[in-house]
């Protein structure tokens, strides 16, 4: 069983690929899912790839283009978009303003956590 535990994005150390590239923060929420919150730029396109892993995608800013299956959707801020695994995709922002996502992926991604600026662990 996973302890109990808060993220906050705004209290982590974000990962920057360059400019107009995306902004990352990745939390290991339990032993079965990993959280990942993404920025995506103004104008700016993602790589297509595809996992194991389900995604679910909540839109908490802006709009959100997706292509799914070589088609185009559009995702709007409270939207949210089930992918399912090993399905190629990518996310794209057609936009003037930057797009925000929260990201839930299952089973738990082999990736790093963001490292957190405060520790509200309840095992201190």
């Amino acid at each position: 069983m996973s302890d109990f535990a808060i993220f906050n994005p705004q209290e982590v150390e974000w990962t920057d690929f360059g400019p107009g590239a995306p902004k990352t923060a990745i939390f290991q929420g339990s032993d079965s899912l990993t959280i990942q919150y993404f920025e995506l730029p103004a104008k700016s396109k993602g790589e297509a790839h595809a996992h194991v892993e389900e995604q679910i995608v909540y839109v908490l800013h802006g709009h959100l283009g997706i292509n799914f299956g070589g088609k185009d959707f559009f995702a709007h801020q409270g939207s949210l978009v089930i992918i399912p695994p090993n399905i190629p995709h990518y996310g794209f922002n057609p936009c003037n303003e930057t797009a925000m996502t929260m990201e839930i992926f299952s089973p738990k991604r082999d990736k790093p956590q963001s490292a957190k600026l405060d520790d509200f662990s309840l095992n201190s």
